[in-house]
């Protein structure tokens, strides 16, 4: 009797282990959350600062008004830029105007003068100066005329352009275009000569060079 009942336990017991492994099979297992991937947006490219203008650490001007000596003094075809006419064998002085633009004092220097034709000589009072924060000096430009000095000519005219090979083909019997060629300026018997002044170096509160080349025509007759 106790054998039997043994037996009877045992199998009931081989019943639940079968009965729970058939579930543990049957019951699929829970998947695993899948991760949020976030995309990684890449920082916008900052744009390049824009380039400020240089700003000019002083002005020059020919003043036309105080200059004297002169036989003319006129303005070049319309332009601000001034010629002075003068006669061989005579001086003349032309008014030289500088004007600060910053707020500091500048150290100024005549570094050169360009283009001066044979037998003129130009001479520059002060070559030297300081100009104070916005402040307005005069100098004086002495020419000087040999009477043995050439007198000025007119340059040559500009060579025309030559029409480029290949270029399009007017078609026959169609409408002409018009070539509109520009008006060149009257040439005048004189000589382009340029001022260089300058401080020699940057500018602290422009961050650009100081000083640069200024012009004027000259005209012997």
């Amino acid at each position: 009797m106790k054998r039997r009942l043994l037996v009877t336990l045992v199998a009931v017991a081989v019943i639940i282990i079968a009965l729970a492994y058939w579930v543990q099979i049957a019951t699929p297992p829970t998947p695993s959350p899948t991760p949020e991937v976030t995309p990684t947006i890449p920082a916008p490219t900052p744009a390049p600062p824009t380039p400020h203008p240089v700003v000019p650490a002083f002005k020059v001007e020919f003043d036309p008004a105080s200059s004297h000596g002169f036989d003319r003094i006129y303005l070049y075809n319309g332009s601000v830029t001034p010629v002075f006419e003068i006669s061989r064998g005579k001086s003349a002085t032309i008014t030289v105007v500088v004007t600060s633009l910053v707020n500091e004092t500048l150290n100024i220097y005549l570094d050169n003068i360009e283009d001066v034709p044979v037998g003129i000589e130009l001479k520059m009072e002060p070559e030297r100066f300081a100009l104070q924060p916005y402040e307005k000096i005069a100098l004086k430009l002495t020419v000087t005329v040999s009477p043995t000095a050439r007198t000025s000519t007119p340059p040559p005219p500009a060579t025309p352009e030559t029409p480029t090979p290949g270029g399009p083909t007017p078609t026959p019997g169609g409408p002409e275009t018009p070539t509109v060629t520009p008006t060149p300026p009257t040439p005048i018997a004189a000589d382009y000569i340029v001022v260089y002044l300058t401080t020699g170096g940057i500018v602290r509160s422009t961050g650009g060079w100081g000083g640069g080349g200024y012009g004027f025509f000259l005209s012997i007759v």
